[in-house]
């Protein structure tokens, strides 16, 4: 095929260099800046009665360190395929794409570079690096060692109707980075509180699989593609999470497996955290028994985990979101606990072990208490140092005036509106130090405990 006469470049986000190319056997030199992702376009040769079940993907990136990352591409709709990629390392990187059919000279064997140069913006999630675990496995870092803590908000729905976009969605995120929020965890289209193809679950452009998961909507992810990168572009890091726990039994390890590489296609060259599932041991809530700790969810869960880790070319931090059923803790959430301490992204250096599990999700009510925390595992009382208006346990009516103030960690803004719309009697702030980790967490006695 004839390669274009020239490169059309186009500026998705006012920080965010995109290269859009149609191709040839070589494509022309891409130009991008360091961790701003480079986004390149297949037209496949041949037409497929199929295509996200029959077509296979992947453009292998090597940079001038020599080190090589598989990136995954992803289906796009109709004939269109697209790959995006993104390096701390500044100088010539070299691509060919490899295709599961070899014939199709649209998506075989296509070759080119992308030249990095130095990053000129000011936006930190790109200034600073990829996000990684220090090397004493207890704190978040950027590439460059600048510390990161993690100042979450949820926004589980965030990417359907429930949120409107643009307006909604702007004004919320407006709100989030002026009350100094850092991160937004939100579920990639598979979402709690609903069964599936609910019309709530719904976004301008419907859903994110066709019935009976038959194969993705990519135009589904064209609309979140605006959300979650206005979130970049705020410096507010996007937590994807995967699904909901109770979608495995309806979909099975093998199509969640294939949900998980789109994602991964599509958003890992892009400053995010991975979280596999929410509430990943905890089953659909009309199930017989329900709830319980179900832990054959969990061990397909623990594949999905495993399959993340193998797929990830720029090993993104993973986590897992358990539900307050014994011990509530991303380690109980796997059978494999050690697929939470990952080789992190880490540049010019050799990628070495880390750990993020000390990062476990831990959001849940017990009986009539509420408790929101972050660290290790539960919070031990001991330590425990109430906080209020006058160093004693603050009143909800306190920390209402706290909710501005104090955003919260992993979801703790979730239970501070709780407390400050009324649905608990009373509550405190808690701040406290246990063998070494700095805890923060939020304890109330709720009113009607039907709704912790």
């Amino acid at each position: 095929m004839k390669i274009p006469a020239s490169l059309s470049l186009r500026f998705v986000l006012s920080i965010w260099i995109w290269a859009t190319s149609a191709f040839g056997a070589d494509l022309r030199a891409l130009v991008t800046e360091a961790n701003v992702a480079t986004e390149m376009t297949f037209l496949s040769g041949r037409t497929y009665a199929d295509p996200f079940n029959e077509v296979s993907l992947d453009v292998l990136f090597t940079g001038p360190n020599g080190q090589e990352r598989r990136v995954p591409a992803f289906w796009a709709g109709n004939n269109v395929w697209k790959v995006r990629y993104a390096s701390p390392v500044t100088g010539m990187h070299r691509f060919r794409s490899v295709c599961s059919e070899r014939q199709d000279q649209g998506l075989h064997g296509v070759s080119g570079t992308v030249e990095i140069k130095n990053y000129t913006g000011s936006n930190p999630l790109l200034l600073h690096g990829p996000l990684r675990v220090d090397e004493s496995h207890r704190y978040l870092q950027h590439l460059d060692q600048t510390p990161f803590l993690w100042l979450g908000d949820t926004w589980w729905m965030g990417l359907c109707h429930r949120l409107q976009w643009p307006e909604e969605f702007k004004t919320l995120a407006a709100d989030r980075k002026g009350k100094g929020f850092n991160v937004i965890q939100i579920v990639a289209g598979l979402y709690p509180d609903m069964p599936p193809f609910d019309p709530r679950g719904a976004n301008e452009n419907g859903f994110p699989w066709e019935t009976n998961y038959a194969r993705i909507r990519p135009q589904y992810f064209d609309a979140a593609d605006q959300r979650l990168g206005y979130l970049v572009e705020q410096g507010l890091m996007p937590c994807v999470v995967g699904a909901w726990g109770y979608f495995m039994p309806w979909m099975g390890v093998e199509r969640m497996k294939a949900h998980w590489r789109y994602l991964i296609a599509r958003y890992s060259a892009w400053p995010v955290v991975w979280c596999a599932a929410g509430e990943a041991n905890l089953p659909w809530y009309l199930a017989s028994g329900f709830p319980y700790d179900d832990r054959k969810q969990l061990s397909d869960w623990t594949e999905i985990l495993r399959f993340i880790r193998a797929t990830d070319p720029f090993h993104r931090p993973l986590t897992i979101h358990p539900t307050a059923i014994k011990r509530y803790t991303a380690r109980h959430a796997t059978d494999d606990a050690e697929l939470l301490a990952g080789k992190q992204a880490i540049g010019q250096a050799d990628a070495h072990h880390e750990e993020l599990s000390g990062l476990a999700f831990a959001v849940g009510a017990a009986g009539d208490a509420f408790t929101v925390a972050l660290g290790v595992d539960a919070p031990p009382a001991e330590v425990c140092v109430p906080v209020g208006r006058h160093g004693v346990a603050a009143e909800a009516s306190e920390l209402t005036d706290l909710v501005p103030r104090v955003p919260g960690v992993l979801g703790g803004f979730e239970a501070l509106a709780l407390l400050g719309l009324g649905l608990f009697d009373s509550g405190s702030l808690c701040l406290g130090r246990h063998d070494g980790i700095l805890w923060m967490w939020i304890c109330g006695k709720n009113k009607n405990p039907t709704r912790g």
